[in-house]
């Protein structure tokens, strides 16, 4: 019942994440808190529900790009870049590039992984920053410190970054006379959306191995649009 409640909960979520409410990428995060995070800390209560259920022992499908993120300078294997410019008839331009997450059937031979290392493994790097993001530290830092559970004061350097596009130093140009677009990690029109898109990316992979492990507990069956 409680393991029903958290898919209806996290497909509800990933169903309006779809049609554009990026927004709910925090209260998806608070979820996949409940299903997947079990504390390390001595005399904790803190027990993921799949923990509880026994369901993570199996392995874990995953959409991220194989190979190890730490072996490319700038990195994050979970999402992609969609690029959209503007020119007006006054010659105003405008250039924005928006994550979005890797939505992958089961017909794509995805990866099958034990729950630690899907867990814990680097799916976001930075070498000149010496920082990986993992898919647990990124459910974390939005449950844990920016609103999805809770608030704190400042957050960390790192994840603000993440979060404001400068992480993954992907900037765009739009040049007006040739209408060519030049992708790099110099100043430009950032990055937006890398956090949200990784959490629905994640939770994606949850529903997938989920709806494989325990089908019963779904309502109906995950649908989504592929892409990536």
């Amino acid at each position: 019942m409680r393991l029903r409640e958290q898919i209806d909960l996290l497909t509800f979520y990933c169903e309006n994440f779809d049609d554009g409410k990026t927004m709910l990428a925090k209260p998806m995060a608070t979820v996949l808190r409940i299903l997947l995070h079990t504390s390390a800390q001595k005399n904790s209560n803190t027990i993921a529900l799949t923990d509880h259920l026994g369901l993570r022992n199996g392995r874990w499908r995953s959409v991220a790009a194989l190979g190890d993120p730490r072996s490319h300078p700038i990195t994050c294997t979970l999402i992609g870049v969609l690029v959209h410019a503007e020119i007006g008839p006054d010659g105003s331009s405008a250039l924005s590039l928006q994550s979005f997450p890797y939505l992958s059937g089961l017909d794509r031979g995805l990866r099958r992984i034990p729950f630690v290392n899907w867990w814990t493994e680097p799916i976001a790097y930075n070498h000149a920053r010496r920082v990986a993001f993992s898919r647990m530290d990124v459910v974390r830092k939005v449950t844990d410190t920016d609103g999805g559970a809770h608030v704190d004061g400042s957050l960390d350097a790192d994840y603000i970054a993440f979060k404001d596009g400068e992480f993954l130093g992907m900037c765009g140009k739009l040049d007006q006379k040739s209408l060519k677009i030049t992708l790099g990690h110099e100043r430009g029109d950032p990055l937006t959306g890398a956090v949200a898109a990784t959490i629905r990316a994640i939770a994606h992979e949850v529903l997938l191995t989920l709806q494989s492990t325990a089908p019963e507990a779904f309502s109906r069956p995950y649908t989504f649009k592929p892409r990536g």
